[in-house]
């Protein structure tokens, strides 16, 4: 049974609040289905660098590579484990995530240490302190988790 991608779209903008627009601006992975629930699959992504690509790849240590997991949602549970897939997701999700993971911890950092300039702390304390403020931003990133996992949708289909 094969799924137009635009079905699943749909599907996916009303499960997880988001808005999908133009497929140029999906990106891809392909992957291994790993686990299967009802609607649901858990897939194995093996990301290289993209030296490991080259013709010299023999050379390249283990370190290029790494492996994750996605949840991603399926509309036909046609899916089994072990099954080759394509993971899509939007191309902004990755943005998105940098903005949360990277961009706001920066600046509440230098904020913050722009603002002990003005203590006489050492410079010691000032970089401890700074560190010290993202502790409770990472933990109130953590209570809103699944709200957060509503705004990444990632979607899966067997390969062809």
């Amino acid at each position: 049974m094969s799924v137009s991608i635009n079905s699943f779209l749909y599907f996916c903008d009303i499960n997880c609040y988001v808005e999908l627009s133009k497929m140029s601006k999906m990106i891809e992975h392909p992957g291994i289905v790993q686990t299967k629930g009802d609607g649901v699959v858990m897939v194995l992504i093996t990301q290289s660098s993209a030296c490991s690509s080259c013709h010299a790849k023999g050379a390249c240590t283990a370190a290029d590579k790494s492996e994750k997991l996605v949840e991603a949602l399926v509309i036909d549970n046609n899916l089994e484990v072990g099954d080759a897939v394509i993971v899509y997701g939007q191309r902004k999700l990755g943005m998105k995530a940098v903005l949360w993971a990277f961009v706001i911890p920066f600046v509440i950092l230098f904020v913050t240490l722009l603002l002990l300039q003005q203590t006489g702390l050492s410079e010691a304390w000032k970089g401890t302190l700074s560190l010290a403020t993202l502790i409770p931003y990472y933990i109130i990133l953590s209570f809103f988790r699944e709200n957060l996992k509503k705004g990444f949708c990632f979607y899966a289909r067997k390969a062809e």
